[in-house]
């Protein structure tokens, strides 16, 4: 994705470990090639802020039309994906922090780890026309630019002072059960997300998944949607299907191409399964992509 950054199984490896935080000042749009897609994923949360141009991201199963003075966040274990841009692409800063790294003083004791690890937390992913992001968002980038002495301490200030307003008025927060227990669940069932993230287009049943997590197929059930809000068959469905809406912007592959690409065995199950997750389906949905171009 960028230089000094590099993919790993359980995420972003920063080249300080005392300082789990990347600034990336003034990167450009570019689309993911599909074969890419399924990569973005990764426990860290990413923040794009875009300051010129636009670009059309998929964060989840949401499509985010990102202009200048937008700020996108993507949340750890989020799926996303630049599918698309307009005349002028979108250029951003670039923000990747561990949550392990902050907060746990200064929220009583509760790290970004555990908030996030919560079943029903997420940050908005898409905040528009807040005065305050810009000017901070500047500031961020020219300390990281600058690298003058203490830097670092100053941008670990700033970064408290963005996550504070995030926390504050664009996070969902409320605790369905013990944050201690819920990092537990997820743990557990990561190799599966994960296997469902790399190898979505084979056949995957709830034996190989908890199989691959040494646990029961009824506790891992269980604990899967405790961790995530949907059982694995479900996870699993619904990430196919992200990936075959953002195949849909590619107009070489017919919608059968598709389906096969993205697991589906059957077309017309898959337009079914699409249709009821989108709203429309698969063509009627290519149609007014390409009218929109």
């Amino acid at each position: 994705m960028i230089s000094d950054i590099k993919k790993q199984e359980n995420g972003i490896r920063f080249d300080d470990p005392d300082f789990r935080l990347i600034v990336k000042p003034d990167c450009v749009s570019n689309i993911d090639a599909p074969d890419r897609i399924s990569k973005a994923f990764h426990k860290e949360i990413e923040i794009k802020y875009f300051y010129e141009g636009n670009a059309t991201l998929l964060v989840g199963s949401k499509i985010v039309q990102a202009t200048a003075g937008d700020l996108v966040v993507m949340n750890p274990y989020e799926f996303h994906s630049t599918i698309q841009f307009g005349e002028h692409k979108g250029k951003y800063h670039l923000i990747m922090v561990d949550p392990d790294s902050f907060f746990a003083k200064e929220t009583g004791g509760t790290s970004l780890k555990q908030m996030t690890a919560w079943s029903d937390f997420e940050f908005d992913t898409h905040i528009k026309n807040d005065g305050r992001i810009p000017e901070l968002m500047l500031r961020i980038a020219e300390e990281q630019k600058r690298k003058a002495p203490y830097y670092r301490l100053i941008l670990k200030g700033l970064m408290m002072e963005l996550f504070a307003l995030l926390l504050r008025d664009y996070a969902k927060t409320e605790e369905t059960c013990s944050a201690e227990e819920n990092i537990r669940y997820f743990e557990t069932v990561e190799p599966a997300i994960q296997r469902i993230r790399d190898k979505y287009f084979e056949k995957i049943t709830a034996e190989d998944l908890s199989s691959l997590c040494n646990v029961s197929k009824c506790h891992f059930c269980r604990i899967f949607k405790k961790a995530t809000g949907k059982t694995a068959m479900q996870y699993l469905t619904d990430y196919r299907l992200q990936i075959a809406d953002v195949l849909l912007s590619d107009p070489s592959h017919t919608i059968s191409m598709i389906a096969e690409k993205c697991g589906f065995e059957d077309e017309s199950y898959f337009c079914r399964c699409y249709k009821r997750k989108f709203g429309s389906s698969p063509g009627q949905k290519r149609s007014k992509r390409i009218k929109q171009k």
